[in-house]
């Protein structure tokens, strides 16, 4: 029989039970429904839909979450915007987040939709609206952490934006599409890249793949930075617009600065101020090399 030590058993003991306790504990806070541990600490996703059916209207048209939080606008088709705005200019920029237009074709796939992703700074109440023409006023508007007890509701913000109040027109068609199905802002598992700088770092998503960040037009040079990368067939790539107005385009290597008909952004203008920085999201379908130009709007 082999000898064991007092302390050495006791120590044995000790950790088998604080291992039986653990378990337990971590039975106790599953919850099935949600497939989540109860009190389990994490950052939670909210998800708005940006014109679902086609109907101007966000859905749900008002949420309220936690500080820390993120809140996910996924884009249905048609060509829409996320654009915040203030309680008494309900259809007009206040100068904060912007998503730019985003275009979709309706032969998009659900996995395939693109999506801008703001993060909940603090309690204050968010506004915002569609920066489409006429779409605020036939009451395409949002609010996350509106206070319902005082006269600042949603359903008041909704009044307000109906009543005629012109506010600011951001232009682009309403019906325009993309000539592709390229990606921009993926809607899967991918990483939020809003207020984030350093974008030349690279991440892996959940599913294996890669994450590569270039930024458009930084400090205010013409430039992509990095402006070549190596990516893996199933990697993304984000575009993080800084201040100005870029575009990210596809073209060729005969013809660099001439659209060759693939994955356009559009013009995503940014303000010199702005703290929050407009995306677009590329997958790299297959092995051959991608060229891109920056297309430059002077205002």
């Amino acid at each position: 029989m082999i000898s064991t030590p007092k302390t050495l058993l006791s120590a044995l003991l000790l950790l088998s039970a604080s291992l039986h306790v653990s378990a337990e504990n971590l039975k106790a806070r599953w919850d099935k429904g949600s497939h989540q541990y109860q009190d389990a600490p994490s950052v939670k996703e909210h998800w708005i839909l940006v014109g679902p059916d086609g109907k101007l209207e966000f859905v749900p048209p008002y949420i309220h979450i936690p500080v820390g939080d993120t809140v996910v606008f996924q884009f249905r088709p048609k060509n829409h915007t996320v654009t915040q705005s203030s309680f008494d200019n309900p259809c007009m920029s206040n100068g904060g987040f912007k998503s730019g237009f985003m275009p979709v074709d309706p032969s998009v796939q659900e996995g395939d939709l693109p999506t801008f992703k703001i993060k909940v700074e603090n309690n204050d109440p968010i506004w915002g609206y569609c920066g489409q023409v006429n779409h605020c006023q036939s009451g395409m508007v949002f609010a996350i952490n509106p206070d319902q007890n005082s006269d600042k509701t949603f359903e008041n913000f909704l009044t307000i934006a109906k009543g005629g109040k012109s506010g600011d027109k951001e232009g682009g068609d309403a019906n325009a599409w993309p000539t592709t199905t390229a990606t921009p802002d993926y809607g899967g598992p991918t990483y939020t890249s809003t207020g984030m700088d350093g974008m030349t770092t690279t991440y892996t998503n959940p599913s294996g793949n890669k994450t590569h960040r270039i930024t458009v037009g930084a400090d205010g040079k013409l430039e992509y930075a990095p402006n070549n990368i190596k990516a893996d067939v199933g990697d993304f790539v984000i575009f993080q617009f800084k201040p100005k107005n870029h575009t990210v385009t596809r073209s060729s290597f005969e013809n660099p600065c001439q659209s060759n008909g693939g994955f356009k952004s559009g013009f995503r203008p940014v303000a010199a101020d702005a703290q929050h920085f407009p995306t677009f999201t590329i997958k790299v379908h297959d092995v051959c090399f991608t060229l891109y130009h920056l297309h430059l709007l002077r205002s």
